[in-house]
This record gives C-alpha cells, sequence and structure tokens, in this order.
C-alpha cells in the first residue's frame, strides 16, 4: 500500500526544497536590501527622536534658566569655591599602625 499526499497549494507557490519556508515574511516581501534599508531607516529615525528630545530638554532648561531673576541664580560652576580643612589634623586610622623599619648598620667603606 503506498501513501500519497497532495497539497492544495498550487505549484507555483510551493517551495523548492531549498529553505524557502524558513524565509521571514519580510524578507521574503522587501528582499535582503530592503530589510536591510528597513533597520538602517529604524536606526535613523530612533537617532533623530534622541536629537530631538536632547534639543527639547536643552531647550526647556535654557528658557527656565532665563526666566529665574538675577538673585536666584546661583554663582556659577565653582565660582568663590575655597578648600578650607575641617580639622588640623586627619582623623586616627581604625588600623594598627605599621611596623617602623629597623636601620641596619651601614658598612664601614672607609677600609678598602
Amino acid at each position: 500500500m503506498t501513501i500519497t499526499t497532495t497539497s492544495a497549494a498550487p505549484a507555483a507557490r510551493q517551495a523548492c526544497g531549498c529553505g524557502e519556508e524558513r524565509i521571514p515574511g519580510l524578507l521574503a516581501k522587501v528582499g535582503f536590501y530592503g530589510t536591510v534599508g528597513l533597520g538602517l531607516a529604524a536606526l535613523i529615525v530612533m537617532i533623530a527622536a534622541g536629537w530631538a528630545l536632547g534639543a527639547g530638554v536643552w531647550l526647556l532648561r535654557r528658557r527656565r534658566e532665563q526666566a529665574a531673576p538675577v538673585a536666584e541664580r546661583g554663582p556659577g560652576a565653582l565660582a568663590g569655591f575655597t578648600w578650607t580643612a575641617e580639622e588640623a589634623e586627619p582623623p586616627p586610622s581604625p588600623h594598627p599602625p605599621l611596623p617602623q623599619p629597623r636601620e641596619r648598620p651601614r658598612p664601614d667603606r672607609t677600609t678598602p
């Protein structure tokens, strides 16, 4: 007894057995270069959106700084900053002190 199977799809739409059935739908519709082009277009759109968001935030911050009165603004980045030591000596270390190296006797180099 032999079992035969027939496909309901027309012969023109059948896969040739070389992996066509595994190609994603987008790649099958627009081809390799179309898929690469769509990927690059998506990347460009994301970069443009990032630039637009960054420009919007910059404009809002700039507008907010211009609207603030001069008295409320800070003196600027580190303007007038001076370093003052709070303590004359550094705080004590919680670790025990290191042993001091012993002095070795130096050889007498006066004799040849």
